[in-house]
């Protein structure tokens, strides 16, 4: 099975399947003075003579399938250097410290920069407090390397005066 792939010349697949007719017409009835169709390579491939070649169409370009798989590579890599156990700081660097971070920013700090946006309660305040301490705690109850749905499970929430 081929997969033809979207490209700055065919963008849809109804494009290609017209392509390959129209080549199949331009064989099985040639006209003098007409223009054979330009198929690419990979079309060509797929016509194979007249006879089909079982194919699919791809909205995603070669570029772009090229960037997903090394993508999809290198995550699978890293996954297995954060998987070692001697690399858990690795991944929580990578994976837990930036989230607490900006939590930390976003919940925290904002309301000593932004006071008349973050009006609180006594009992908020109190709140702030021992959210700060819980986001700066938190990477150190981790001790092992998790997945990300485990790791959303694990986050702590949001105090009473952020809505998300």
């Amino acid at each position: 099975m081929e997969i033809y792939r979207k490209n700055r010349f065919i963008e849809t697949k109804e494009q290609a399947e017209s392509l390959l007719a129209e080549m199949d017409i331009f064989v099985k009835e040639p006209v003098i003075g007409k223009a054979q169709p330009m198929l690419d390579a990979h079309l060509l491939k797929i016509w194979n003579n007249g006879e089909h070649l079982g194919w699919e169409w791809s909205d995603e370009s070669q570029q772009e399938y090229d960037r997903r798989i090394t993508k999809e590579q290198r995550e699978a890599e890293q996954l297995a250097f954060w998987q070692d156990h001697a690399n858990i700081e690795a991944w929580k660097n990578a994976k837990v410290r930036p989230w607490r971070n900006s939590k930390l920013y976003q919940w925290i700090d904002e309301t000593f920069m932004k006071p008349l946006l973050y009006v609180l309660s006594s009992g908020q305040e109190a709140e702030r407090i021992a959210k700060r301490q819980e986001l700066l705690d938190w990477p150190g109850t981790i001790g092992e390397y998790k997945t990300d749905a485990e790791l959303e499970a694990l986050r702590p929430s949001a105090p009473s005066w952020i809505s998300e």
